[in-house]
C-alpha cells in the first residue's frame, strides 16, 4: 500500500521535528501569505531562521516544547536545516514552542519534495510530494494530524499511481492502483482501516485477474 504515501509522511513528521524557518522576536504569520517560490522572500527567511541543531527541548515527557538558546519563552519562527552545500533543505514554521505554519523540504537539486502545514504540533490542510524532476509525486489532506479524504499518487513518469480515501486517519471507501503504463492493478474497498467489500485485481495488460471478497479485514468464500 502507498509506499510514497508513507515516506511522505515520515518526511513531514521528521521536518517539523524542529527543523526550519524564522526569527524568534518575529510572529508566525498565515502561511498562505508565504511564497516561497519567490527567491527574495526565500532568501529572507533563511537568512533569519535559527538552525535546527541550536534549538532545545524542554519541559515534561509528552509535553516538550523547543526554545531557542537562553530564552525562557518558547521559541517562535523559523527552523531550518541545510545541504552540505550550502542550499536550504527544510523550513518549517514554529509557535510557542510547536511547529505552527508551514513546513517544506527541498531536494539536493533544489527541487522541492515535500509541502505540508501544522497546527498546534499537528498536521492540518492540504500537503504535496515531488520527486526531484519536478514531478507530482503526492498530494492529500491532513485534519487534526491524521489523513483525512483523498489521497492521490503518481508514478515519476506521471501516470497515475493511486487513489486512497480516509478517514479519521485510516483507510475508509474505494481505493484503486493502477500499473505503471497506465492500466488498472487492482480495485479495493475499506471501512475503518480494514479490507471490507469486493477487490477485484487486473493484469498490466488490461485483462481480468481475480476477485475477492472481505469483510472486517478478513477474507470470506467467494
Amino acid at each position: 500500500m502507498k509506499v510514497l504515501l508513507y515516506v511522505f509522511s515520515i518526511a513531514l513528521l521528521i521536518v517539523g521535528c524542529g527543523e526550519s524557518p524564522y526569527d524568534s522576536t518575529k510572529s508566525t504569520e498565515s502561511s498562505k501569505f508565504i511564497d516561497l517560490d519567490d527567491p527574495e522572500a526565500l532568501d529572507k527567511i533563511i537568512a533569519e531562521a535559527i538552525d535546527k541543531d541550536t534549538l532545545q527541548l524542554r519541559g515534561k515527557e509528552g509535553e516538550e516544547l523547543h526554545y531557542a538558546p537562553n530564552e525562557q519563552t518558547p521559541y517562535t519562527g523559523w527552523v531550518k536545516t541545510m545541504w552540505g552545500d550550502g542550499q536550504v533543505k527544510t523550513l518549517v514554521q514554529k509557535k510557542d514552542g510547536k511547529k505552527d505554519g508551514l513546513a517544506t523540504s527541498w531536494h539536493k537539486n533544489r527541487q522541492k519534495k515535500f509541502s505540508g502545514n501544522f497546527k498546534d504540533g499537528k498536521r492540518v490542510g492540504l500537503a504535496f510530494g515531488w520527486y526531484d524532476n519536478g514531478q507530482k509525486g503526492a498530494e492529500g489532506n491532513y485534519k487534526n494530524g491524521k489523513e483525512d479524504g483523498l489521497w492521490t499518487e503518481w508514478y515519476e513518469n506521471g501516470q497515475k499511481s493511486s487513489e486512497w480515501n480516509f478517514k479519521d486517519g485510516k483507510e475508509d471507501g474505494l481505493c484503486t492502483e493502477w500499473f505503471d503504463n497506465g492500466q488498472k492493478f487492482v480495485e479495493e474497498n475499506y471501512k475503518d482501516g480494514k479490507l471490507d467489500g469486493l477487490m477485484i485485481g487486473y493484469n498490466k495488460d488490461g485483462t481480468g485477474g481475480y476477485r475477492r471478497t472481505y469483510k472486517d479485514g478478513v477474507r470470506v468464500e467467494d
